[in-house]
């Protein structure tokens, strides 16, 4: 579960480096950065605090990754 977060991670990273390049930067950067605290930051917890009532937050940092994705389509 950590290896995915940790790709997950630097791959919206990089995509978070290139934000001001897109229309709207503002929507897209924060949309990138709500996704990686949000399904990133959830998975760590997870897996370092061996809990898993965080998980539950995870699937709206998905949704965020893909709402930041789509937002670069209009």
């Amino acid at each position: 579960m950590c290896f995915i977060a940790s790709l997950y991670h630097l791959v919206h990273t990089a995509a978070l480096v290139g934000a001001p390049i897109a229309k709207n930067p503002n929507i897209f950067g924060g949309l990138l950065a709500t996704g990686i605290v949000a399904f990133s930051g959830t998975c760590y917890a997870v897996a370092f605090l061996e809990d898993r009532t965080y998980a539950k937050v995870a699937p709206l940092g998905g949704f965020a990754f893909i709402a930041a994705w789509g937002s670069l389509l209009f």
